[in-house]
């Protein structure tokens, strides 16, 4: 089931998951914990989860940067999902179906090292989740 974490307390639980938010990201995770849970009442960063019982088995975090004329995007700031659980394209169409609602033209990632998402190739290529142009 996906599911949108517009709650702090939703938010907390990415705590306790083994992601790899600390490698890609750089900072401690607590840092990145305090920071999502901090703008969950930012309407223009938007967190879905897929979760199979209680148990998060991957989210993404994006954010709006829809701002005409200047940009027309949407940034996918963070990316994770569980590889023995298999491919999760269900949660990439909420991203792209959400920046077509707010009139994005692009969604992309966040990063200066497309290699950062490289692990994601099964589901496409690094080059492509760099920019996908809705």
């Amino acid at each position: 089931m996906i599911k949108i974490l517009d709650k702090a307390e939703d938010r907390v639980k990415l705590h306790f998951m083994e992601d790899d938010s600390e490698d890609i990201l750089g900072i401690d995770r607590d840092q990145w914990i305090q920071w999502l849970v901090s703008q969950t009442e930012n309407g223009d960063m938007r967190i879905w989860a897929n979760i199979d019982g209680k148990e998060i088995t991957s989210y993404i975090v994006a954010y709006d940067c829809v701002d005409r004329p200047i940009a027309d995007h949407v940034y996918v700031v963070y990316f994770w999902m569980d590889h023995s659980r298999g491919i999760n394209e269900e949660l990439l169409e909420k991203v792209k179906d959400w920046a077509k609602s707010i009139g994005a033209g692009t969604v992309q990632v966040a990063t200066t090292e497309p290699d950062d998402f490289s692990r994601y190739d099964f589901l496409m290529s690094p080059e492509r989740l760099m920019e996908l142009k809705l």
